[in-house]
């Protein structure tokens, strides 16, 4: 299968990226709270530590859907400049989609989030912007019908 081999190769890049980016010490990551406004519409944001976990509702289209997204950053608010820090990571997500007449559909895929921060107030206020773009793997591997999430928001220090 052609989207297997891609998908193996993105892998071992992400792992040989991992190892460069390790070598410099980063902090470690405290946890946080936000909110944030895209594809889906609206998600609520659970970030402990290098984890991100996302959870939303998108009420703009007649099929409605729950979406919930895990991601691990690899590469985490590294600073770019004063500002400016830049997060990579890699994750799944899941729909559970509910048509008006028609049963309830599931559908997995795999996503490569890279989200671009701006750190304000010591880090306490986090406003970003993220795109995803993701690969289907349930009900069958395929190139997404929603080939980008994309998401702008906030998220505020908790620790």
């Amino acid at each position: 299968m052609k989207l297997t081999r891609i998908a193996a190769i993105v892998c071992v890049l992400l792992f040989i990226a991992q190892m460069g980016w390790t070598q410099t010490r980063q902090p470690t990551p405290r946890s946080r709270l936000g909110l944030g406004v895209g594809t889906p519409n609206t998600v609520l944001i659970v970030r402990p530590g290098r984890l991100d976990f996302k959870l939303g509702y998108d009420f703009s289209r007649s099929d409605d859907y729950v979406f919930l997204s895990g991601d691990y950053r690899l590469i985490n608010l590294r600073p770019l400049g004063h500002y400016l820090h830049l997060s990579f990571g890699v994750g799944a997500y899941g729909k559970v989609i509910m048509p008006e007449d028609d049963p309830v559909e599931l559908e997995s895929g795999f996503r490569l989030p890279v989200a671009l921060s701006i750190l304000l107030i010591d880090s306490f206020l986090e406003f970003f912007v993220e795109v995803s773009p993701g690969i289907d793997f349930y009900p069958k591997l395929a190139f997404s019908d929603q080939p980008i999430q994309a998401f702008a928001g906030f998220t505020i220090e908790l620790d």
